[in-house]
């Protein structure tokens, strides 16, 4: 997973941008989630506190939020190693 430092800049957080846009336009709460922790660098109190949540709940929607992300780039490398595209 791209490192919170790298997301907040250059390619990083271009494609971290992308993919919240595509894939997490239904779930607001992991795309916040997502966005304000690794583009942001937002807190996981400032999060819970803004969503009105546990810090523990933060902590499952962005592990959630995260593993999806990891499963999508690796369905897109795989394409792109059988389809050149």
């Amino acid at each position: 997973m791209v490192s919170r430092r790298h997301a907040r800049t250059g390619r990083g957080r271009a494609s971290l941008e992308a993919a919240l846009a595509a894939k997490h336009a239904g779930d607001t709460a992991e795309a916040e989630v997502l966005r304000r922790y690794h583009l942001e660098g937002a807190t996981l109190q400032d999060i819970a506190s803004t969503l009105g949540v546990s810090i523990a709940r933060v902590l499952q929607i962005r592990s959630a939020g995260e593993k999806r992300l990891r499963e999508d780039l690796t369905v897109l490398a795989h394409w792109h190693a059988h389809f050149g595209g």
